[in-house]
């Protein structure tokens, strides 16, 4: 690692960086508060901090949520539900003339398809819902202040950190990586909870619709 190299920089930055932040940690009256001077001083923290200091990014795969990693927002909140979205929007430009010239008995193969849709969109909803909630109960995974290394320190709290905001400051890299977890996590929430909801109401809207068109007069014809 040679002088001024960009790696030379990167562990000098992330030295300086982990020194202040423990000098504010713990800055504070001997006589009024206890400050472990020992314990900061020792090799087993130093080989603490040694592994905290290296030339990987913070958003390398070690590095992130694995409920990040899970792509729920993409894959449950947005592909899954394109497609009962598509098939709505067809349905709805669909003239429904109807099976073997009954228009009712069409309407009802419609409704029912849109229930296998909605189904589809249920699924990939839920699935943005859960792992949502799962990624706010565990909060973030970051490098904690009080164990010197990556983990998820509120595992444990089953989501009542969000409400002891002083915690969040244990969390000390990434910078506001609680908060930003907070707000990913809560908005795919509320959108992965309301097409759950939407997507409900379609499926018994579309059984019913379903079973209703099964009672058509087989006797009246409709000419495409």
């Amino acid at each position: 690692m040679g002088h001024n190299t960009a790696d030379y920089l990167h562990v000098l930055i992330e030295a300086l960086k982990l020194s202040f932040s423990v000098t504010f940690w713990f800055c504070a009256d001997h006589d009024k508060a206890p400050v472990p001077t020992k314990e900061l001083l020792s090799k087993t923290y130093a080989k603490g901090c040694l592994g905290v200091v290296n030339l990987q990014r913070f958003a390398s795969e070690h590095q992130l949520s694995k409920y990040v990693t899970c792509l729920h927002g993409i894959i449950g909140g947005g592909i899954l539900i394109f497609l009962p979205a598509a098939v709505f929007i067809g349905l709805e430009h669909d003239n429904c003339c109807g099976c073997c010239g009954h228009e009712n008995c069409g309407k009802s193969c419609a409704m029912l398809s849109s229930v296998l849709a909605a189904i589809i969109g249920i699924l990939g909803s839920g699935y943005c819902f859960i792992i949502s909630a799962l990624g706010l109960s565990h909060g973030p995974y970051c490098l904690s202040a009080v164990e010197q290394n990556w983990v998820y320190p509120f595992t444990n709290a089953s989501g009542g950190y969000l409400l002891e905001r002083d915690r969040w400051s244990e969390c000390r890299e990434p910078r506001n990586i609680v908060e930003w977890n907070l707000a990913l996590f809560s908005i795919l929430l509320v959108f992965g909870g309301i097409e759950l909801i939407l997507c409900s109401i379609q499926v018994i809207n579309g059984f019913l619709g379903g079973i209703c068109g099964v009672c058509c007069n087989r006797e009246e014809k409709y000419v495409c």
